[in-house]
């Protein structure tokens, strides 16, 4: 009994597709980095810092709050508007969005909805906060499109960056 050449083909072509999936690939994309739920979720006030990626500004009497993207929200004095002076910065990790209310400011603080008073802005205090009610944003994928990137694991926390590094067998990509 003489076997057709593609009854040998077969089993080559199975072996060589099954040789492929074992393969390792590293090539470069994004890592996330990750933050505990805690630390993501402490707010509080520090010295003032320069403004470096800045988002939406507000205005309440005298004080210009400016949002720093992913960062918090920066604290200016504009008393002499020809001399501004930053004079604190309110350290709320995941923070894009902001709005005032008479005294109190409404910021998002990943997928939290933070409430603060700003009455004394050298004395910040977070009133309220309700968890998990808004919608994750961008910080879970990289800001980068047609890349590959390590797929966010919320195990290990919460995605507070990207940074770029030799990544084997990425499997998500943008």
């Amino acid at each position: 009994m003489k076997l057709s050449p593609t009854f040998w083909a077969w089993p080559l072509l199975l072996g060589a597709l099954a040789a492929c999936q074992n393969e390792e690939v590293t090539r470069e994309g994004y890592r996330p980095i990750y933050l505990s739920r805690q630390e993501a979720t402490r707010v509080f006030a520090s010295p003032a810092r320069p403004l470096r990626q800045t988002g939406k500004i507000y205005t309440i009497g005298r004080w210009v709050l400016v949002n720093e993207l992913y960062q918090g929200i920066h604290i200016i004095d504009n008393t002499n508007p020809s001399q501004p002076e930053r004079v604190g910065f309110i350290n709320i990790p995941g923070n894009v969005d902001m709005a005032v209310k008479g005294t109190q400011l409404y910021a998002d603080n990943y997928t939290d909805l933070i409430t603060l008073d700003i009455s004394d802005p050298s004395n910040i205090r977070v009133m309220s906060r309700l968890e998990n009610v808004l919608p994750q944003g961008n910080w879970t994928f990289p800001n980068q499109t047609d890349v590959v990137f390590e797929c966010p694991d919320p195990a290990k926390g919460v995605v507070a960056g990207w940074e770029k590094a030799m990544l084997t067998n990425p499997r998500c990509r943008r």
